[in-house]
């Protein structure tokens, strides 16, 4: 809806005409993908680890000690509005008692005209935070993948054509070590 295609010849060329209203314009959502294995981690142990040992790779949280992994990518430039970040993550525990957990999901990003030379590059500062809790039911069971989705209401600089960055971060604390198997950086298309 909104949009068609015309044709017409002319002696020996064919010409392909594509009229697109202003209703079917490229809204819509979009997301870019946010790998285990393409996780920057940091040296120390606050670092999550990546686990290559099966067949699909995880990126492994430990319930210990607040741990990290971080993803940098170019905002697509159909970037508009309402980010978030959708995490598939388990528990390697099971449960006889609800409980609850916390994911973090940190961003910054750096304007396309700003300097690379500065200590934007290599600054450890992420100034949005959005957290959220989740509560697992009474016998889940270790393993049973989950799907969470953050909004990142507190972003810094985000936009089109910017590089972006983005850390997951979380303790295990009530439920043990974690997993995240996979997660996605989505938003609404301008």
């Amino acid at each position: 809806p909104g949009s068609s295609i015309t044709t017409h010849i002319t002696g020996s060329t064919l010409f392909i005409n594509a009229t697109t209203s202003a209703g079917a314009s490229s809204s819509g959502r979009s997301f870019l993908q946010l790998m285990p294995q393409q996780a920057k981690l940091y040296a120390s142990n606050s670092a999550a680890r990546i686990d290559a040992g099966t067949p699909f790779w995880r990126l492994l949280f430990s319930q210990a000690t607040q741990q990290y992994g971080v993803w940098s990518f170019v905002t697509p430039p159909d970037y508009g509005s309402n980010p978030y970040v959708r995490l598939a993550w388990a528990a390697n525990s099971s449960f006889s008692v609800v409980t609850s957990n916390t994911w973090t999901v940190e961003q910054f990003a750096i304007p396309h005209d700003l300097n690379l030379s500065t200590a934007y590059l290599y600054q450890d500062t992420f100034g949005g935070v959005n957290s959220l809790t989740v509560g697992l039911s009474a016998g889940y069971s270790s393993g049973t993948v989950q799907i969470m989705t953050i909004p990142l209401a507190t972003v810094v600089s985000l936009g089109a054509n910017r590089l972006t960055h983005v850390r997951i971060s979380g303790t295990g604390g009530n439920i043990g070590d974690r997993t995240l198997a996979g997660a996605n950086f989505g938003f609404t298309r301008a």
